[in-house]
């Protein structure tokens, strides 16, 4: 008994056609594949030095600084207090100013610092981009967190970090110092119409002759305030006090990186190309077969 043949599928695509298509088409996946190797060899020396080049040219230093209110005058302070002076546009303006900025460059407009004139303008330009972080058209003006120009971080009810970018590392120094400097005077105004009752009510129950004993007694007890107040006053203090130096902090940009990167890139287009051109091929032959059997 004979077995029936097993029909053939016309459909199937033999190793042979794809061979026969691969060696018709063998000038074209040679010269892609010679041209994709001379322009990321190109790449690989030009692209990421372009890339090193702008990063620098955009380099950012950060700044940093912790600032507190000093415990005894915190009484007088509500949580956060820090947070809203910092808040004060201002203050900025005064800081930049003394920091060494006179006009502020915001894209292709510029506003002074100095002119009068321009104050509101100037003052509603820094209070947009520094404490908003927002355009004049209510886009972010940068979208990550961490790279707004101006930021301050609540650590506690009486402390905040206070962080500034800029290109210039000096001047990033120059600018926390000062603001440092204003934050503290607001802070100082705050309170100076107690510490100067407080001071001058100690010194006349010091100074009477008929104190009584209870009074002298708290008289001691408020000793340390009188003299921290006392020296307040007479600037041998301040209110708030900035814990070490500002730390700047320069971002590394190695060249290194952006090549391993580049190789990375290079890499995932490789292995997209040789799946196009293993398809290519393939899709000529399902091609040539499909109108060899119509012909049948």
């Amino acid at each position: 008994m004979n077995t029936p043949e097993t029909p053939h599928d016309d459909n199937e695509i033999s190793l042979l056609d794809l061979f026969t298509v691969l060696v018709r088409y063998r000038k074209l996946v040679i010269s892609v594949t010679v041209f994709t190797l001379i322009l990321a060899v190109i790449g690989y020396f030009a692209f990421p030095l372009f890339q090193y080049n702008r990063a620098l040219n955009n380099r950012e230093v950060q700044g940093r600084i912790f600032i507190s209110i000093r415990p005894t005058a915190q009484q007088f302070f509500m949580d956060d207090s820090l947070g809203f002076i910092l808040d004060r546009s201002d203050i900025l303006v005064e800081s930049l100013l003394q920091a060494g900025m006179d006009t502020f460059e915001y894209r292709r407009h510029t506003v002074s610092l100095t002119d009068a004139t321009e104050r509101a303008r100037a003052l509603h330009l820094i209070d947009r981009v520094f404490i908003r972080n927002m355009r004049l058209d209510g886009r972010p003006y940068r979208r990550n967190e961490e790279e707004r120009i101006f930021r301050v971080i609540t650590r506690s009810p009486f402390s905040v970090d206070v962080f500034f970018r800029n290109e210039e590392p000096e001047f990033v120094r120059y600018f926390l110092y000062a603001l440092f400097a204003q934050t503290n005077a607001v802070a100082t105004d705050f309170i100076r119409p107690y510490m100067e009752n407080m001071v001058n009510s100690y010194e006349r129950f010091m100074n009477d002759p008929h104190t009584t004993e209870a009074m002298r007694q708290i008289l001691e007890r408020d000793f340390e305030d009188y003299i921290f107040f006392r020296s307040i006053l007479e600037g041998g203090t301040s209110v708030l006090a900035m814990i070490g130096e500002p730390v700047i902090t320069e971002p590394e940009i190695l060249l290194e990186v952006f090549r391993s990167r580049y190789i990375l890139r290079g890499v995932i287009l490789f292995f997209a190309e040789s799946l196009w051109l293993f398809s290519l091929p393939l899709s000529l032959t399902q091609s040539a077969v499909s109108r060899a059997i119509k012909k049948q």
